[in-house]
């Protein structure tokens, strides 16, 4: 969910999508994926790829909720010993995987800058970051350059990872709420829908802030929150940075068609005249950090309502007690979906090439060890 002004950006559409994916279907399939933001659809898109019958449902249009208002960063960085460190340390190489397997992600790979630093690698002078941005009017002394990182567009990812599973068999029904989970004694068995119940061999929730409320219905505990944060939207004719840029009191990137995305920590704004205030600020604060910028234009002002798990790190696995139920809910969601995708296939399916998909053949994934929901305890 998201609040906008003075202008919203274009809300996804889902006239891309082929006739048959609105229509109700009461089939069987092998997984229902609850949630079609960019983690559900590119769990979706590696599940279909593997040949399981997999049909997508989502209260709204694909990327309306979180991953719509998302700064989108993709980036490896350096990383403490915490969960999800696996997960980081592969976000790039897992993207240029999937981009070279769905083309129409096109991400931009600008590479970052960043400071105060996060790492000794990549480490540059003053006179190297001019040279990489020369825009910024007062360059720290030193900063970190991660030339690998890029960033997406998230609507346009999530509706092209929509777009490839669909082309590989999957079924997507928008506009269509997941109101509860079928049940026989422990296991999970389907989706109820206000348009009829749907029986899977597994339920994916990858619903967001809804994941909490969802599995609290069939007795599993799920402990994530909503966390607000702001994004501004602005535009310019000129290119007032190269590649994103993250400093200790703003972060900026610029896309192809010129609109600055400037991501904001929520502080309680209550209104439509708050968050245009917050914008104008953000925007005043870019034209005094970066030359070009007198055209600078606010375009819009979204909040954005990230799950975010009571330690900050995802929660993705098979659920404890409830055979048939899987959750990933996380809040770095666009950073971390091309590899969670994959991972979560091959733990649901096997991997690639290991004979008839089923979830008997699934792995325990390495790399996703850490972000249990059992490390929370009972």
């Amino acid at each position: 969910m998201a609040h906008s002004s003075p202008v919203s950006h274009d809300a996804p559409d889902d006239s891309h999508l082929p006739a048959d994916s609105h229509a109700h279907s009461d089939a069987p399939v092998d997984v229902a994926v609850v949630g079609a933001g960019i983690v559900g659809a590119s769990i979706a898109y590696h599940l279909a790829s593997r040949g399981l019958a997999v049909t997508i449902f989502d209260a709204g249009l694909p990327a309306s909720g979180a991953t719509g208002a998302s700064f989108a960063w993709i980036g490896a960085t350096e990383v403490p010993d915490v969960p999800s460190a696996p997960l980081r340390r592969i976000a790039v190489d897992e993207y240029r995987r999937l981009e070279s397997e769905v083309p129409e992600l096109d991400v931009t790979w600008s590479g970052s800058l960043t400071w105060p630093p996060a790492a000794t690698n990549g480490w540059l002078d003053a006179a190297a970051i001019a040279a990489v941005e020369p825009g910024l009017r007062t360059p720290p002394l030193g900063a970190v350059h991660s030339p690998e990182d890029g960033a997406v567009d998230p609507v346009a990812a999530t509706e092209a990872l929509v777009d490839a599973a669909v082309a590989r068999g999957a079924r997507v029904h928008v506009g269509t709420p997941v109101t509860g989970l079928l049940i026989e004694g422990e296991l999970v068995i389907g989706v109820r829908t206000p348009r009829g119940d749907v029986r899977a061999g597994t339920v994916v929730v990858a619903a967001g802030v809804g994941t909490a409320a969802l599995c609290a219905a069939v007795g599993v505990h799920v402990p994530v929150h909503s966390s607000p944060a702001v994004l501004v939207r602005a535009r310019s004719a000129r290119r007032v940075v190269h590649g994103i840029v993250a400093g200790p009191d703003f972060e900026v990137r610029q896309d192809r068609e010129g609109v600055l995305l400037l991501p904001l920590e929520y502080t309680g704004e209550q209104s439509q005249h708050d968050l245009a205030r917050t914008a104008r600020r953000a925007v005043d604060r870019l034209r005094a950090e970066l030359d070009r910028t007198r055209d600078v234009r606010l375009v819009s002002v979204d909040i954005g309502w990230r799950p975010m798990p009571i330690d900050g790190e995802p929660i993705v696995g098979a659920v404890p007690g409830r055979p048939g139920l899987y959750v990933s809910v996380m809040h770095s969601g666009v950073t971390l979906a091309a590899a969670v995708g994959r991972l979560v296939a091959d733990e649901i399916a096997g991997h690639p090439g290991d004979g008839d998909a089923g979830a008997s053949e699934g792995v325990d994934s390495l790399e996703l060890r850490g972000c249990r929901l059992e490390r929370f305890g009972a």
